[in-house]
């Protein structure tokens, strides 16, 4: 009776009653949502150019310091002469740096050598020391006129130096003279190839003319030239 007296007037419970979780209601349980592993992107490889060949097709062919006609003729080579092409000048494909027999680094003609592979694989390479001349030709409703051909031209008679350019399918020329020259040259309209043109029919028949018909250019140039066909 006594032990059951004691027992009963003892403040602590005989046994520990579990204790409830509470969460606090200031947190937010946010769920996550898990994003999926996407495969990485691979570049592609880019093939490094491999040199293709050249033969010179003709008895005596020039090479020059700079990719038109009046450049210096750095050398000359005779006919069957091998050359490795190692880039092109940019325009209308006329013009490839090639590596002469003789380890020379100069510009050739493409008209007179045969490329033996695809001169469309040949990279770009801007020739140093020379100024790039450039020009547009539209028609009428702001199109570009291909298979028009322009010479660059100062001095007349057998002074005069020359180089001829050609619009590509964009209406744009470019030609190249050296940095020595000096004074002012004129751009002239020459001729219109009637393989390439848009502006010829079947028969090479055409309507309309370039204007104008020529441009004064002092050197350096410091803006590409315009030309419409009217």
């Amino acid at each position: 009776m006594l032990m059951t007296m004691l027992l009963a007037g003892c403040a602590f419970p005989l046994f520990s009653q579990p204790t409830e979780s509470v969460i606090p209601t200031s947190m937010v349980i946010i769920p996550v949502t898990l994003e999926p592993i996407l495969n990485p992107t691979i570049a592609p490889t880019v093939t490094p150019y491999q040199p293709i060949n050249a033969v010179v097709q003709v008895l005596v062919f020039n090479v020059r310091t700079g990719p038109s006609t009046v450049f210096p003729v750095l050398h000359q080579y005779p006919e069957n002469t091998d050359l490795t092409v190692l880039g092109q000048a940019p325009g209308m494909g006329e013009w490839v740096l090639v590596q002469t027999p003789d380890h020379l680094s100069a510009w050739a003609m493409v008209e007179f050598i045969g490329i033996q592979g695809d001169l469309s694989a040949v990279p770009f390479i801007e020739p140093t020391d020379a100024y790039k001349i450039t020009g547009r030709v539209l028609d009428t409703q702001g199109d570009p006129v291909r298979g028009i051909g322009f010479a660059l031209s100062q001095g007349t008679g057998a002074d005069e130096l020359r180089t001829d350019v050609e619009t590509d399918k964009n209406g744009i020329f470019t030609g190249y003279i050296p940095k020595t020259a000096t004074g002012t040259w004129y751009v002239s309209y020459i001729s219109i190839n009637c393989q390439t043109s848009n502006v010829v029919d079947a028969n090479c028949h055409y309507s309309g003319t370039i204007q104008p018909d020529y441009q004064a250019l002092k050197l350096p140039p410091v803006s590409s030239l315009n030309f419409n066909w009217k």
